[in-house]
């Protein structure tokens, strides 16, 4: 996605001839030439010893357009289990970690070697602060490593979904299924459409509405390229008005996938203090990491 970033050293995708993590030089403004290997660590001086979606309507669906979400369960305990084999889950997602890049160019950037030219590096948003997470969910179809956000549970998933995840529900006093603050899914389905971009648009047209009810107005909050697990695509996220309850943004994710057509990811957040900031849904995305010697499959979920 497209960030107001300040100058700096930031990791690239590509490695460098000698094999070691690289680091691009951003102006504030694009990405120029320069590049550098990512510096060893300073040793510091010791101290002391909402899927929400048309794409799981069986699930989520609008509490009666008042603009909060409705996490649909099969039964009244929260923490029950599909009858179908759920996704796998494992221990600590693999590569969630990043270090925080310095926002201050180093005094002497030329002084490192000189890697050799990458000819097609694409270039890749600034790293975020890792996801908090302690557990992850596989994503066959795809060969993605997905992490749950800390706090969050996984929910039940179908045919029209791969995963879904939801933050505690709470009581809304809303038909008999649980309201939730924010929710991200991937969807079953391969989306057809002239780019990443217009079918983020069509997606976006169709989840927001399903969300949030009737709209009063939506607003833009960032657009732009995202890398998903090494694979470029489209990014939206827009802060939606609803005609009642509270504002949410949508974030919809848009990439090729490996059996035709586009990919979608869809997560959503109230504008609300008990709801997580809009920024985690990005935090999610980027933390997603291919599934280590795993191609992609048909099914949905792994095997353990």
């Amino acid at each position: 996605m497209t960030y107001s970033t300040p100058p700096g050293w930031y990791p690239v995708l590509d490695p460098g001839p000698d094999g070691r993590a690289q680091e691009r030089w951003w102006d504030g403004q694009a990405w120029t030439a320069e590049l550098r290997p990512v510096p060893a660590p300073v040793s510091a001086p010791k101290r002391g010893a909402k899927v929400g979606l048309v794409i799981g309507l069986a699930l989520v669906v609008l509490a009666g357009g008042t603009g909060v979400l409705l996490w649909a369960t099969r039964d009244a305990d929260p923490a029950g289990r599909p009858a179908a084999a759920p996704p796998a889950v494992t221990g600590s997602p693999s590569g969630t970690s990043s270090a925080s890049p310095s926002t201050t160019p180093s005094a002497s950037p030329t002084a490192s070697p000189t890697p050799a030219p990458v000819p097609s590096l694409t270039p890749v948003v600034p790293s975020r602060p890792p996801l908090p997470s302690t557990r992850s969910v596989q994503d066959l179809p795809d060969g993605w490593e997905v992490p749950v956000p800390s706090g969050w549970r996984i929910d039940d998933h179908t045919d029209t979904v791969t995963l879904q995840f939801s933050t505690t529900p709470y009581s809304c006093n809303v038909g008999s299924g649980n309201c939730v603050r924010a929710n991200f899914a991937v969807a079953a389905e391969r989306f057809e459409g002239a780019s990443a971009q217009a079918v983020v648009r069509e997606r976006m047209s169709v989840y927001g509405p399903t969300l949030y009810g009737d709209l009063t107005g939506t607003r833009t909050v960032t657009a732009g390229p995202v890398m998903v697990a090494g694979r470029l695509g489209h990014a939206e996220r827009w802060r939606l008005d609803p005609v009642k309850g509270v504002p949410g943004y949508v974030l919809v994710v848009a990439v090729r996938s490996p059996q035709g057509g586009y990919t979608v990811l869809v997560g959503s957040t109230d504008e609300h203090p008990d709801a997580p900031g809009p920024e985690l849904l990005d935090q999610l995305v980027d933390s997603i990491r291919p599934i280590s010697g795993t191609g992609t499959g048909a099914g949905t979920g792994s095997a353990a």
